[in-house]
């Protein structure tokens, strides 16, 4: 997690590559993409394995706890290691998108480019998401590194976050 005002560039907001990954359109077409093709492709078992399959799809909205940790589920069976999530950029980028509107909608989230943070998932582009309450960025490629390298999942970043976001508004201003 970095500072905002350590990775903030301003002209990188505004680049045709950053535009065009950043349309709503597109990212909400990916997200689709994700739920109705990627993950229901990967093995589903009542007595998952980690990595290996996915418990059922919970009835659930597509931007809740229980929805987030399904996706994480998910992303670990498709991602084992970094040279897989290198390798399915397509696919990573679907989950990129899912994790960057989760935070959008549950942690009042704002989209920004920064170019560091895209590797090895993009080449000039860092999607990565800021906040009104703190001086915080969070990387959606970053949780996903450290889901394969560390072996911790995102869900619990997440929900921390999401936590924060709570908190701050219960602070008077």
């Amino acid at each position: 997690m970095a500072d905002l005002a350590s990775v903030y560039d301003e002209a990188a907001q505004d680049t045709p590559e950053w535009d065009a990954w950043a349309d709503l359109r597109r990212c909400y077409t990916q997200i689709d993409t994700l739920f109705d093709e990627t993950l229901p492709a990967v093995p589903t078992a009542e007595d998952f394995t980690i990595g290996e399959s996915t418990p059922p799809r919970p009835e659930a909205g597509r931007y809740t706890p229980a929805m987030l940790e399904w996706v994480e589920y998910g992303a670990f069976a498709l991602f084992p290691t970094r040279k897989a999530l290198a390798d399915n950029t397509k696919v990573a980028d679907q989950f990129i998108c899912y994790l960057t509107e989760y935070l959008i909608r549950n942690a009042d989230g704002l989209r920004l480019n920064v170019p560091g943070n895209g590797t090895p998932v993009y080449d000039g582009i860092g999607p990565s998401v800021c906040y009104s309450y703190t001086s915080d960025v969070d990387n959606p490629v970053d949780m996903l590194l450290s889901m394969i390298e560390h072996g911790d999942g995102f869900t619990d970043e997440i929900t921390d976050r999401t936590d924060d976001y709570t908190d701050s508004k219960a602070q008077p201003e």
